[in-house]
């Protein structure tokens, strides 16, 4: 959920520097939906889970590969909302 989260934030903050949509909605929008879908304490509870596990290469994939997926929905959903 935190890539679709980003995603989504990308997309709201592009409209909302290019496109003037309000910045209440940036704000229900952002703190609100998105802060509610995205689960980055959830994500870092589970890497920790799997290093206890001794299961190191898991837990650099899930933290190295959830950050960076989740910076590059935000980019395309940037990107978009500049269309």
């Amino acid at each position: 959920m935190n890539v679709a989260g980003s995603f989504v934030l990308g997309v709201v903050t592009g409209l909302v520097m290019h496109h003037h949509l309000s910045t209440e909605v940036e704000r229900v929008v952002g703190i609100g939906f998105c802060g509610g879908l995205t689960t980055f304490s959830t994500a870092s509870f589970e890497t920790v889970r799997l290093l206890r596990e001794r299961l190191p290469t898991a837990a650099l994939n899930a933290a190295v590969g959830g950050v960076t997926l989740s910076c590059i929905a935000s980019a395309i959903g940037l990107s978009l909302a500049l269309i």
